[in-house]
């Protein structure tokens, strides 16, 4: 996104407004959000969503999840350091298996340590629930 606040507009009206489609999640990555600017009213509402965001500790990064308000979700995870940021839900579904969402931004940095995470993200949520993970993870995981 390169920053969320600057490009929310576009964000709306080009896949929103334009392909008319209910998203149940709308994934975002660099949304620049960072913890110094939580203390000025940031208006990042969209209609028919809730937003879920980790702030990121440096100039790029940050991640954030449109989540469609007909959806029953909690937040399970936030982690935000100088690797990584990463947000994590899980969807209660009462006709099958809840759902865990996750997105993760890396860094241009620490790869080791965002593959340890990785890594350890998938055994924690993968064998119990349906799983998607959406992100920008700035490394080639096939290798």
């Amino acid at each position: 996104m390169r920053s969320l606040q600057l490009h929310l507009e576009q964000l709306e009206t080009h896949l929103l407004d334009e392909l008319n489609f209910d998203f149940d999640i709308l994934g975002i990555s660099e949304t620049k959000i960072r913890t110094s600017s939580l203390e000025r009213n940031l208006n990042l509402n969209i209609p028919g969503y809730s937003f879920e965001f980790v702030p990121t500790p440096l100039a790029s990064g940050g991640v954030g999840m449109y989540i469609n308000e007909r959806l029953h979700y909690n937040v399970i995870e936030r982690i935000s350091n100088h690797a990584f940021q990463s947000l994590w839900i899980e969807i209660s579904s009462e006709s099958k298996k809840n759902t865990v969402c996750g997105i993760i931004y890396r860094q241009h940095n620490s790869p080791d340590s965002f593959l340890k995470y990785f890594n350890e993200s998938l055994e924690r949520y993968s064998n119990q629930k349906h799983m998607y993970i959406i992100g920008d993870f700035s490394i080639d995981l096939i290798k």
